[in-house]
């Protein structure tokens, strides 16, 4: 049952990145909980049911034009999943870049459905309330029991890469650098003295 958990999660957070509310909402229990009252932002706060959190997420999703969830580790605990990810976002209206530091989503599932998902700002926040203790060095035990990921094999399944997404950001920054040179240059065409 925990891969399907872990599958389900993997939909669940594509949908996320692909802003299909539909898709999403079909992962969630219909009582299902969004816990965001750790965030560190304007967003904080607990969101039940799926009007609630469709609204959350317009609301997340209207002040960007661009976020994703960047998932750096999964960790398989059964009837939970814990994904520690980065935010990646660029302001609307602003263009402004925002990396998100590291934070932690514990999903807690039942019957292959999404009951809740609790934000963490720490790692080990996280593993402490799925009753996981902190692993000692590189995360042996963890990894000898092949229950966890790290975001290559997280997306393996689905034929993304770390190489995919890579070429994708470094295609990104170059387009971005080429806009604000141009930009730049703009800027210093319309300040030369003729």
């Amino acid at each position: 049952m925990s891969q399907e958990n872990v599958a389900v999660v993997r939909q669940a957070l594509d949908a996320l990145n692909g802003r299909d509310v539909d898709a999403f909402v079909a992962r969630l229990d219909p009582d299902a909980l969004a816990d965001w009252s750790r965030a560190i932002g304007p967003e904080r706060g607990v969101f039940r049911g799926h009007d609630e959190v469709v609204r959350f997420l317009h609301s997340w999703w209207g002040a960007f034009e661009e976020s994703v969830f960047v998932v750096d580790e999964v960790i398989d605990a059964g009837d939970h999943v814990v994904t520690a990810f980065h935010g990646h976002q660029r302001g609307r209206g602003s263009g402004a870049l925002v990396e998100g530091r590291g934070s932690v989503l514990v999903w807690s599932l039942r019957d292959a459905t999404v009951v809740s998902a609790t934000l963490y700002q720490t790692r080990h926040e996280a593993l402490e309330a799925v009753g996981m203790q902190q692993p000692t060095g590189e995360n042996e035990h963890l990894r000898a029991a092949g229950k966890h990921e790290r975001r290559a094999d997280f997306w393996e399944s689905e034929g993304r890469t770390d190489k995919a997404q890579s070429e994708r950001d470094r295609a990104r920054a170059e387009r971005r650098a080429a806009e604000a040179e141009e930009r730049q240059g703009l800027q210093g065409g319309d300040t030369r003295a003729e």
